[in-house]
């Protein structure tokens, strides 16, 4: 059992009020559209009793006011209770809330009128509240993730973008080698032409120049030959880093893209928590407990 003081609350009138309570009470559902039961005590009995249609607490009139009930302890300490009573507690399993407000003539409290109602839309409110909640939690995680899952992925496009530098830097290099190498190939293969027309001069005392001259020759073929190898290799190596550099630019793409779906989720989740809190705040305030049963 949870006690709090509440605001005192009390309704100034006369025993001729607590009468007219009493004629008024069946209709008080009617009044407020509410499915609610009305109790009117005086200091000694229960003078009037309307169950709601949920709610039916078999109380007769005329039943005494007992000590310790929640009518005795409104009208003994003239203030207004409120009290949960619990589906675990409730005679009808369902729970509900009681709101005894005193009646006073003057300082003199001569009795207090007391409502039932089912708490259906409170735990509605607040179910649908917790509910929004767990959800918010969920999608929070699940973004969290995301967002990680982003900057991992950001993190692997700023290394791809340095190897793609890299690369071109040393296909830079490879290719001036190359170009070296074609020009080491012709002017060796020039000489090696040169060498076979004198060699051809000389005749019989150039013949064994005119050999060295042809291996000269071949060579130069060869390396000519396997420099346009090493050409093709190096274009086909930078038409694979432009294709790998048009995918890292792709993911750049995505990543501002999905950098700004998570800044849009992030500003829905916002709203949906602002939601959540004024639930809650309603589903608390719809009633001021001051017991709990």
């Amino acid at each position: 059992m949870i006690e709090r003081k509440n605001m005192m609350q009390v309704i100034s009138g006369s025993k001729d009020m607590l009468e007219h309570f009493k004629q008024v009470a069946p209709f008080f559902s009617f009044v407020t559209e509410e499915d609610l039961g009305i109790f009117v005590y005086d200091r000694t009995e229960l003078l009037a009793y309307v169950p709601s249609s949920k709610i039916n607490l078999g109380l007769q009139i005329g039943s005494p006011v007992r000590e310790g009930t929640m009518p005795d302890k409104c009208m003994r300490t003239g203030e207004r209770l409120v009290t949960l009573i619990t589906a675990e507690k409730s005679r009808t399993k369902i729970p509900y809330v009681s709101v005894a407000t005193p009646i006073a003539e003057g300082r003199l409290v001569i009795g207090c009128i007391i409502t039932n109602q089912t708490l259906d839309t409170y735990y509605k409110i607040a179910q649908s509240a917790q509910t929004l909640q767990a959800s918010s939690e969920e999608l929070i995680a699940s973004m969290q993730s995301v967002e990680k899952n982003a900057q991992d992925l950001e993190k692997s496009a700023v290394t791809l973008s340095a190897l793609e530098k890299s690369l071109q830097s040393n296909i830079k290099s490879s290719a001036e080698i190359v170009t070296f190498v074609q020009s080491l190939s012709r002017q060796t293969n020039l000489l090696g032409i040169n060498a076979a027309i004198e060699a051809a001069r000389a005749g019989e005392a150039g013949r064994g120049f005119s050999v060295v001259a042809n291996e000269i020759r071949n060579m130069a073929r060869s390396s000519s030959s396997s420099v346009e190898s090493i050409t093709d290799n190096l274009n086909s190596i930078q038409t694979q880093i432009s294709q790998l550099s048009d995918f890292s630019r792709h993911v750049e793409n995505n990543i501002v893209e999905q950098s700004s779906q998570i800044l849009e989720i992030q500003s829905a989740v916002d709203a949906l928590n602002g939601i959540i809190g004024n639930l809650l705040e309603i589903s608390g305030s719809m009633y001021r407990i001051t017991e709990r049963i």
